[in-house]
């Protein structure tokens, strides 16, 4: 018996079907590509170690690619999500903690030295329990990294008492550090002054801060505390000339602007 020809239109709708399926298949595996290829730039962001979360520091690093990688990490820091900025603080306080690295600390320079101590003081303030204390523990590693390890452990017990309510305790901690070392952080400073204004000691607190500006006058947050104390002696016009200062060094600073706006609002 005579096979039954397929009808033309019938050839014509398999081999339309056959392509549209190929087209699907095609455009779903560059969108899964895609997908995968904007998820690895998304993993390259933050470099992140499975092993030890620690920064790609190796020794062929020239001084120019670390400082280039750091300030990256900075900017991270002040502006990624709450995922990034914890893996972020987390390799920060791993590099700055070991002993290897202490070498490699020093050559990113002081300038480099300054902003990435300025941008991990600003994230101390973070709610985030994980940025907040692994900027903490980095901020000891900076520390430790270029003076003694009996001034450090000071330093983390002042933190402590800070952080916990005991500000006598922590000034008291703060002082017989400072007499640990050759020279005293700006940060040791302002942290000070911090105490010292919340004790409404204003005069000893603003002397604190023009101790840490001298030291370091791009220190923003010590320009904060200043404007503080200027609000709290009722100097409007002081407090929002420190602000203005401030922010110029550090527009995403948040808590500075909101003072700033809380004094021109009452004007």
């Amino acid at each position: 018996m005579a096979r039954q020809a397929i009808p033309p239109k019938v050839i014509i709708f398999v081999i339309a079907a056959f392509l549209a399926v190929v087209v699907v298949n095609v455009w779903r595996g560059e969108d899964r590509g895609d997908a995968g290829r904007k998820a690895a730039r998304e993993a390259s962001r933050i470099e992140l170690s499975d092993k030890r979360k620690q920064l790609d520091v190796h020794m062929e690093r020239s001084p120019d690619e670390l400082k280039s990688l750091i300030s990256s990490r900075i900017n991270l820091l002040r502006n990624g999500k709450t995922d990034e900025q914890q893996a972020v603080a987390i390799q920060l306080a791993c590099m700055t903690n070991d002993p290897t690295q202490g070498e490699r600390l020093l050559l990113l320079g002081e300038q480099v030295r300054s902003e990435l101590r300025q941008t991990l003081l600003a994230a101390l303030g973070s709610p985030d329990a994980v940025v907040s204390q692994s900027c903490q523990d980095a901020l000891v590693g900076l520390w430790r990294s270029s003076d003694s390890m009996a001034a450090t452990q000071r330093f983390q017990e002042g933190l402590k008492a800070y952080q916990t309510g005991d500000p006598d305790r922590a000034l008291e901690i703060f002082r017989a550090a400072q007499q640990l070392r050759a020279t005293v952080p700006p940060d040791l400073y302002r942290m000070k002054a911090q105490i010292l204004l919340k004790q409404s000691r204003l005069d000893e607190a603003l002397e604190e801060c023009r101790r840490a500006l001298d030291a370091e006058p791009a220190n923003f947050f010590a320009l904060f505390v200043v404007a503080r104390i200027h609000a709290e002696k009722g100097n409007q016009e002081k407090a929002l000339k420190a602000l203005d200062a401030a922010l110029k060094l550090n527009p995403a600073f948040t808590r500075a602007r909101a003072l700033q706006e809380e004094l021109l609002g009452g004007a």
